[in-house]
């Protein structure tokens, strides 16, 4: 039972609870707190010190909770309140569990030791949590890794914890315990709890630091862990000074970031993490302050306390069931873990008319999609997705061409995102995250991600570290590129009707070098030979097909669907048609295209399906009761069949 306040943990002097170590020095400090519970605070400058798996400084601890504490190399068991004597007796420190909110994978009960060797075995994420039976926070993995052998690299964490069998006697539990062979640490236990005084009335509160007396009968009580036996530390001398802790703190001890691989990428920020790097969003309003996001966005943290149904608990009990990336800490859509994520990429240059071609996409695939093959494709992340879904909503409540406008897409229009890349925060476009899945279960279902950039991040010397916008071409399972007749003088021959608005637009003939930039920054980004081509398929579209019909008459292209699949036959007559027409007019299109990837598409859509009405010197836009699209959800069924072959689209 504490009888000071405050209440010391460390080594030698001045240590109320005296590790016996060796170190001299104050390693941590319990401090009683008005209205609270009780305040926790590192000590000793260049000790970790870590509550529920998080490093900090300063927390404090509510009465009724678990916590989890590892102070430098010791690991503390901490609750407060009344009536412990349950709580302590479901302790036991010998049986162990390992969780991973993510996989669901679980192991235990078993010794803690016996429990690293198993994890490492079973490949465990190091960030996996891991628990004493009755406690209900944890450590993560890689904590008893490298204080009880195996740091990550193979290599033990320390010349007295080496995880060799050899070093540790082999003892049989018996059959009851179903602990199996266990790999004894000689040395000492890992946890075994004893009791500190916490929170007396507010009228008994002392003036801090001066002593109190030990609490009366059925006073609230925080048990504590004692240390295990470790390597020695250096020593540093116990601070003097009060430790106030700032936003500019809490920013300094945000965890290190993961590095860029692993099997999952962030539709936000682009980079690579391996699942057990995930991290989960704080769900009670207090829990506030994000060192990437700013002092009012929800906490972000890796989970050690989980509830019945697996889900991450907060620091306040709450269940935690969304998630964010651990690169850029934004929210990853519904569904993101555990279902394969494909990526396409449309292209294009300014004015070709990508902001409608996806608006109309949007519209027209769905249907398609669930009427051809009974296949559901469903917005996944509603609040990401707000810019596209608005753009769709505006244009089919248009009664008039002036509501029915949209702007071309630009960087600070809403469809672009200050988003934390490598340490620097950056302008991205907003990803658009759709769940396809089959009515009749007939494939597993994945994630269908799209970028709307605009124009100018397609153009050379775009692709910077400050302007990285289009990089996600080098990491996408499909590529779309929105040819524009207009703007190219050779095809504009062979437009049916010069008074077309669009036909007073100023040619720029430069979309072959976008397709050439584009192979420049795949190979630089993924270090490809000169030469060498993507396996990525490319649907190649020739936009506004009303406009130039006549060259290649809808009637002269075969039907594409037939008896609920696509007719793969049909779409390759339909796309070496449209090469052909591509090849006489204009050429470098085609080379550019076929330099860039070894399969390609060739066709032909239209979003508005009738000539536009021009509103001013500027603008122009479709009559919404003409809107007719066609042709422009077979691309985007192509390159889905491509991407995911058991959809059995074709």
């Amino acid at each position: 039972m504490a009888d000071k306040n405050p209440f010391n943990i460390g080594s030698g002097a001045g240590a109320d609870l005296d590790f016996g170590d060796g170190e001299e020095g104050i390693d941590c400090e319990l401090k009683l707190l008005k209205g609270f519970g009780v305040s926790l605070t590192n000590k000793r400058p260049g000790s970790e010190l870590l509550v529920n798996g998080e490093a900090v400084n300063y927390t404090e601890l509510a009465l009724g909770e678990d916590y989890a504490v590892k102070v430098g190399r010791h690991f503390l068991a901490l609750r407060g309140g009344k009536s412990l004597e349950t709580w302590l007796s479901r302790l036991d420190h010998t049986k162990w569990f390992l969780q991973d909110s993510l996989t669901e994978a679980r192991d235990g009960p078993m010794p803690a030791l016996n429990l690293c060797r198993v994890a490492r075995e079973n490949q465990r994420h190091p960030r996996s949590a891991v628990r004493p039976m009755g406690v209900k926070a944890g450590f993560h993995l890689q904590n008893l890794w490298d204080e009880f052998g195996h740091d990550g690299s193979g290599k033990p964490a320390s010349k007295d914890f080496a995880f060799v069998d050899d070093d540790f006697p082999e003892v049989d539990i018996p059959e009851e315990d179903d602990g199996g062979t266990v790999f004894v640490n000689p040395a000492a236990e890992v946890i075994t709890p004893v009791i500190l005084s916490d929170q007396p009335t507010e009228a008994d509160l002392p003036p801090i630091p001066v002593a109190t007396p030990a609490p009366s009968d059925g006073a609230e009580q925080v048990p504590v862990g004692i240390p295990v036996a470790s390597p020695a530390a250096p020593a540093f001398p116990a601070p003097t000074e009060e430790i106030h802790v700032t936003w500019e703190d809490l920013k300094r001890d945000a965890p290190a970031s993961v590095p860029d691989q692993g099997p999952l990428r962030c539709p936000s920020c682009w980079l690579r993490f391996d699942a057990g790097d995930i991290m989960h969003i704080a769900v009670h309003d207090s829990l506030r302050g994000d060192p990437i996001l700013g002092e009012t966005t929800a906490k972000r943290f890796l989970p050690t306390r989980f509830n019945d149904e697996g889900l991450a608990l907060d620091e306040f009990g709450l269940p935690c069931p969304d998630l964010a990336c651990p690169h850029c800490h934004r929210r990853l859509p519904g569904g993101f873990v555990g279902i394969p994520q494909h990526v396409i990429s449309v292209m294009g240059d300014t004015g070709s008319g990508k902001s409608h071609y996806l608006v109309a996409l949007l519209r027209s695939l769905p249907d398609s999609l669930h009427r051809e093959f009974e296949i559901s494709l469903q917005d996944a992340d509603p609040e990401a997705n707000e810019t596209l879904n608005a753009r769709q909503r505006a244009l089919a409540n248009a009664r008039s061409p002036e509501e029915a406008f949209l702007a071309p897409t630009l960087a600070d229009d809403g469809s672009y995102d200050s988003v934390s890349r490598y340490g620097r925060m950056t302008r991205l476009p907003r990803p658009y995250v759709c769940r396809v899945s089959s009515s009749a279960q007939a494939f597993d279902p994945f994630s269908l991600t799209l970028f709307d950039n605009q124009g100018a991040d397609f153009q050379p010397g775009a692709d910077t570290p400050d302007s990285p916008g289009a990089q996600h071409i080098a990491h996408a399972g499909g590529l779309a590129f929105l040819l524009d007749p207009f703007s190219n003088s050779n095809f504009r021959k062979l437009l049916n009707d010069q008074s077309d608005p669009q036909y007073e637009v100023q040619p720029l003939d430069r979309q072959e070098t976008l397709l050439a930039e584009a192979l420049l920054r795949v190979q630089r980004h993924l270090k490809l030979a000169p030469g060498q081509k993507l396996a990525t398929p490319l649907a190649l579209i020739v936009g506004k097909h009303d406009a130039w019909s006549k060259a290649l008459p809808s009637d002269a292209l075969k039907p594409v669907l037939a008896e609920r699949r696509l007719n793969s036959a049909a779409i390759d007559a339909n796309s070496d048609k449209l090469r052909s027409l591509l090849r006489e007019t204009c050429p470098k299109i085609v080379a550019a295209a076929e330099s860039l990837s070894n399969e390609v598409r060739y066709f032909a859509a239209s979003s508005f399906g009738h000539t536009p009405t021009r509103l001013d010197e500027k603008r122009i836009a479709p009559d919404p009761k003409r809107i007719a699209p066609t042709g422009v959800d077979v691309p985007f069924l192509w390159l889905m069949s491509k991407m995911e072959p058991d959809s059995k689209l074709t």
